[in-house]
């Protein structure tokens, strides 16, 4: 390789079949030649042709004047030889954007920006740091412009060589440089995000990225695809239990179709649903989305919504594979064009999958907060009745269970006060004997006013006498008192105190309880697995059995006689012909 002048003069001489030099103050014709051929204006020319990477600079003009068809006019460096590659201008330090309106006049260059970062190819007049290949177009060069007086004959193999060089040294070149070189990295590069595009790109069948700071082209189109909108599509679709949240709204202005109009939250990505109290139990229902505003009926509402605030770190397995499946899509066409059917199909895949998994995480039906005490012994008839239904027991006082939530409900619609209206309970009859009010005087029909029991619940029987034989039939029930024509009164009725507490009931009747709320609950428990038709079954079985031992705990009664029996002990009947 020629590292100085002599060589390059001697590859010249080679070329044209001349002797040598010895040295460049030799006096002979060829080294005169060559010297007339070896001039500032020479070197620029290969320079011009070739654009080698040696000769590359860049330079920052920041001195413009001001300009007519563009703003500015920046002066060119005093060694500028030519402009290099597509793009010659750039606006920022990292060469990463690209100025396309730009015009060279003369020594100057015309563009819209007062600074700019300008690459070119610089004189280099020192053949010591010349590569080997622009020694080789030069010393072709020099052989070229000097054969028609040293060599006529050898000029075509000559020309013919020098443009094979230049070609050669074009070539080489052109693989030092990237077919198009890649822009800065814009995203920090975290060992998680490296997991994830390294994920990505084993769907592409590409290799993997091993250090935070790689700035390979693949690494900088996965930045590309990797941002904050990709990441609240990704969220749109699969709506995560990690990203979702709770915010109170409660500064609204007034609306026009809505009573309120309410900004939704910064990091709102997708809404759950809207509820009016704190423990998330009335859903809202009548609303409407528009940009960024929620409208409703409601002066403060509780938002659950999905959030675009979430960590890298908080993201489940299921949602960082459909992260990475998503940037694999996004960049195939880039990447590896081959594979975007591949995996297209993937992304779905994984979508459903995590569509599927977010959804086993969420219950059928979500029970609202109960405003019912369970104690112990209500806890006891609770698990009688899931029992019955085939489903698990209860095993906590504080249960927040739908299954617990359903059998409150069945219990508030008056369930036990109807079991003991519905039939004449021995066990849970009191007898008193109630003397009339004299602070209450009747203005005019019966004479006295007798006040009911404060503990009420169902009554049984009124009677004139202790021995609770003959019943009182005329008298008045108006509000909280009994109005006849007695002093006292006897009567039999069934307590409130049996509505509450279920210690004060005999077993059957607990039993009974216990397969009244299962049957009531069973239809609203049969997504959980209730089994409605055993809950029918043994409620009937129950009944029966209650009514019978409740009826042989009782006193016998006397029974009275109908008008058949009268008739036949009195001759009131004829006999058959």
């Amino acid at each position: 390789m020629a590292t100085d002048k002599l060589g390059l003069y001697n590859d010249a001489l080679l070329l044209l079949g001349q002797r040598q030099l010895a040295s460049l103050t030799e006096n002979r014709e060829p080294r005169h030649r060559l010297d007339g051929a070896y001039t500032r204006d020479a070197i620029r020319y290969c320079l011009e042709l070739v654009k080698p990477q040696f000769a590359t600079k860049t330079a920052l003009l920041n001195t413009p004047s001001a300009g007519t068809t563009f703003d500015y006019v920046h002066t060119l460096p005093a060694d500028y030889v030519c402009a290099v590659g597509e793009y010659t201008a750039f606006s920022d330090a990292k060469l990463d954007q690209p100025i396309n309106r730009s015009v060279i006049e003369g020594k100057t260059i015309l563009v819209d920006y007062d600074t700019i970062y300008f690459r070119y190819v610089a004189e280099e007049d020192d053949p010591g740091q010349w590569d080997a290949s622009f020694v080789r177009v030069v010393g072709a060069y020099l052989a070229r412009e000097t054969a028609t007086r040293l060599s006529p004959e050898e000029y075509e193999k000559i020309e013919a060589k020098f443009t094979g060089r230049v070609g050669e040294a074009r070539q080489l070149e052109t693989e030092k440089v990237p077919a198009k070189r890649s822009t800065a990295a814009v995203e920090s590069l975290t060992s998680d995000t490296r997991s994830l595009y390294n994920e990505a790109l084993l769907l592409l069948g590409l290799g993997e990225l091993t250090s935070n700071d790689d700035d390979s082209d693949r690494r900088i189109k996965l930045d590309g695809a990797f941002s904050r909108d990709s990441i609240k599509y990704c969220l749109e679709l699969i709506r995560p239990q990690f990203a979702s949240k709770t915010s109170i709204l409660n500064t609204p202005v007034a609306g026009s179709t809505f009573d309120w109009t309410h900004t939704l939250p910064s990091d709102y990505v997708s809404i759950i649903t809207p509820f009016s109290d704190s423990s998330l139990d009335q859903k809202v229902n009548r609303y409407v989305i528009e940009g960024d505003d929620i409208l409703l009926d409601y002066e403060t509402v509780y938002l659950r919504y999905i959030s675009s605030a979430a960590l890298q770190s908080a993201w489940t397995p299921s949602f960082t594979r459909v992260m990475g499946a998503y940037l694999a899509r996004e960049t195939a066409y880039l990447l590896s064009p081959d594979s975007y059917e591949h995996v297209e199909i993937k992304f779905k895949e994984r979508v459903s999958e995590a569509q599927a998994i977010e959804l086993s995480k969420i219950p059928a039906d979500r029970s609202k907060a109960s405003n019912a005490t369970l104690t112990n012994a209500w806890r006891r008839v609770y698990n009688d009745a899931l029992l019955i239904m085939g489903l698990d027991e209860i095993t906590s006082n504080t249960d927040d269970s739908n299954r617990r939530l359903k059998l409150d409900r069945v219990l508030e619609v008056n369930l036990v006060a109807d079991m003991l209206e519905d039939t004449g309970w021995q066990f849970g009859q009191t007898s008193v004997k109630i003397e009339f009010d004299p602070s209450v005087e009747p203005a005019w029909g019966y004479q006295r006013a007798l006040g009911k029991p404060s503990d009420l619940h169902r009554l049984d029987g009124i009677y004139t006498d202790e021995y609770q034989r003959n019943p009182l039939d005329r008298y008045k029930d108006e509000g909280d008192f009994w109005f006849c024509d007695y002093d006292g009164i006897f009567v039999t009725y069934i307590t409130t105190g049996f509505l509450v507490n279920p210690d004060n009931w005999p077993a059957y009747f607990r039993r009974l309880i216990a397969a009244r709320m299962a049957k009531d609950a069973a239809p609203s428990l049969r997504v959980e697995g209730a089994d409605l038709g055993n809950s029918r079954i043994v409620y009937e079985e129950r009944k029966s059995s209650g009514m019978s031992n409740d009826a042989m705990q009782s006193p016998p009664h006397k029974l009275a006689e109908g008008n058949w029996t009268k008739a036949r002990f009195r001759g009131g009947y004829r006999r058959r012909p």
